[in-house]
């Protein structure tokens, strides 16, 4: 097919995929403006109104929920003077890492339909159901898909530490840091991440092996590339504990909040569901506790029938009102206590813990917004009949067809299977490992606290392996495998392998540096698939083009540089008609050693002997 032949293009490549950019931009900004819509101010329960009142200054600050989520609503009122700034910050903070990871599997995968599904994250049903709510639950989950994203985007910025790839690690630290304080247990869920971050970050330069000798002089003797990759991340997770230590004092000193021992309530529950009645009457312990104990034995029997969990919201003195989020009274009793009896009864513990957790996995409840005991007026929807589409779109449709995807065993599951398959992802593999251990390591830090059966604890291994899926669909090939390119010749430093032409000389090895080994690099890319499909035909010309001459047909005969054995050679002189006439056409061998040569040099990617250890 000559110049002339070829079909023409609506728009060169370049400038269409510039225009594809701004269409995945124009989708994030559309998720985003609805959810704004149908939500704002923002889904309230008793927790988001407690913090709401605490960020207005209606009531003093008490630690029962992180007060660095207060602090930020305080701050965004003053600065907006809207109660549902909260919300827009963390739509658009949700927005802008689907963007992202659409915009990622584009520039990876260069295929538009396919990079679409970067917006399942936000949109699909089960994610979309708490994407409005400003709970803290969910601020956790964008900071941490954010933060992945933004790792993903490092790791294709090569040779650009200072200008590029160091604002987006700051920024990636601090959602990192805004996750741990936002919510408690978020550090079953951010080593993983940290860890991904990190690697992503240092990917291709010397931090990756010498950031532990950084910390601590001592390691620099450490002889290995995985010892020095391991101090370097153990050096890592120190400074990023210290981090969020300074974070937490910062906070605590800007708020000065009250010390309740939320942690006490999980005692609560243990407490009263492993006790006998002999047991409270007989063990040494507060006689207000021994009374507190007994009433709330009767309102929430050993036999479930009513509560099986949360009894201090429900059985707790009552249900008195005016207890909620308060101090809990002989709080250092009741761990006095809990000790005792789980290390004298572990085989009740643990069969509580057992149930509870079996009703959080099977028996989920609050998979659409949560009830709230009063809403305070002004924070009704602004938009009903979009709340209303939202509604019908998650329930009718997501509950109803889907409802397996709100079920925690359902991510459970789907978090031991990522961790079991990720490695089948090639180029993704990476980040689906980091997205399956978080998340698996999240869900089963849930076994000894798990207050209630919500959903809402199981809302970022959701988003998680939501993503993990979108990778598992991106890394498909379209089409038969093409083969791999084949050496002209052999170095005597071992195998040839492909590489960036402009990385260093240690990105040859995966052993050495943490360039060989990023995501990008795991599969083939697309310009090297159409280098060795422009190369194939030389060798089916070459088969057709006539017998071998004698004595060189066993040998083999040379195609686009590398000799083919019981292949017979091709002229490279011009092809001419049946009277012997030469035509000016080139032949198959011009054809073909063209095409190879145009396939090399139309990429940066070229064939780079692998060096031995």
């Amino acid at each position: 097919m000559t110049t002339h032949d070829r079909p023409r293009q609506f728009l060169p490549g370049r400038w269409a995929a510039a225009l594809w950019v701004l269409v995945l931009a124009a989708c994030g900004w559309a998720g985003a403006q609805f959810i704004i819509e149908a939500f704002y101010p923002g889904g309230f329960n008793d927790d988001m109104v407690f913090q709401l009142r605490q960020a207005q200054g209606q009531i003093p600050f008490n630690d029962w929920h992180p007060v660095i989520q207060a602090l930020l609503w305080r701050w965004l009122m003053q600065t907006t003077g809207a109660v549902g700034s909260l919300l827009v910050c963390q739509v658009i903070v949700f927005s802008a890492a689907a963007f992202g990871l659409a915009l990622h599997i584009f520039l990876t995968t260069g295929r538009r339909l396919v990079s679409l599904l970067g917006f399942l994250p936000l949109l699909a049903p089960w994610c979309l159901n708490f994407a409005g709510l400003v709970w803290k639950d969910t601020g956790m989950t964008a900071c941490l898909f954010a933060a992945v994203v933004l790792a993903l985007h490092m790791a294709r910025l090569r040779g650009r530490w200072l200008p590029v790839r160091l604002p987006l690690l700051i920024l990636a630290v601090v959602f990192l840091v805004f996750a741990t304080l936002v919510r408690k247990n978020a550090a079953f869920a951010i080593l993983p991440v940290l860890w991904f971050v990190w690697c992503q970050a240092a990917a291709g330069t010397r931090l990756a092996l010498f950031a532990g000798s950084l910390l601590w002089k001592p390691w620099r003797r450490l002889r290995g590339v995985p010892k020095r990759r391991f101090a370097g991340l153990f050096a890592v997770t120190i400074v990023f504990a210290g981090l969020v230590a300074g974070g937490a004092e910062a906070a605590d000193a800007a708020a000065r909040p009250q010390h309740t021992g939320q942690l006490t309530q999980i005692y609560l529950d243990d407490l009263s569901f492993t006790l006998t009645d002999e047991q409270i009457a007989t063990e040494p312990m507060p006689e207000r506790l021994r009374a507190d104990l007994r009433g709330i034995r009767s309102l929430c029997p050993l036999d479930g029938s009513k509560q099986i969990s949360n009894v201090y919201w429900r059985c707790y003195r009552g249900d008195d009102p005016n207890l909620t989020f308060a101090p809990i009274d002989d709080a250092d009793a009741i761990q006095d206590l809990w000790i005792r009896q789980t290390t004298a009864h572990p085989v009740e513990y643990l069969r509580y813990r057992t149930l509870v957790y079996a009703h959080f996995l099977f028996n989920t409840n609050y998979k659409f917004d949560a009830p709230v005991s009063e809403l305070p007026p002004g924070l009704e929807k602004a938009n009903p009949i979009q709340n209303q589409i939202m509604l019908t779109y998650v329930t009718k449709f997501g509950i109803g067809a889907l409802g397996w995807t709100f079920q925690v065993w359902f991510w459970l599951a789907a978090a031991i299977a990522g961790c079991a398959l990720s490695r089948r992802l090639h180029r993704f593999r990476r980040v689906a490992i980091c997205l399956s251990a978080s998340s698996l390591i999240y869900l089963l830090g849930y076994v000894p606290i798990v207050p209630a059966p919500n959903l809402r604890y199981a809302y970022w291994p959701a988003i998680a392996m939501t993503t993990v899926a979108v990778m598992a669909l991106a890394a498909r090939r379209r089409g038969p495998a093409a083969p791999r390119p084949q050496a002209a010749a052999d170095d005597s430093r071992g195998e040839p392998t492909c590489a960036p032409t402009g990385a260093p000389a240690e990105a040859a090895d995966a052993g050495d540096s943490d360039a060989g080994d990023s995501d990008t690099a795991d599969g083939e890319e697309p310009a090297v698939r159409e280098a060795v499909e422009s190369a194939a035909p030389s060798t089916t010309d070459s088969a057709v083009s006539g017998p071998a001459p004698a004595g060189e047909g066993d040998e083999g005969s040379t195609t686009g540089g590398t000799r083919v054995r019981g292949a017979a050679p091709v002229s490279a002189e011009p092809r001419s008609d049946p009277a012997g006439e030469p035509t000016g056409e080139p032949s198959a061998a011009m054809e073909a050693s063209a095409g190879t040569e145009r396939g090399a040099h139309s990429d940066r990617f070229a064939l780079r002997p692998r060096r031995r250890r």
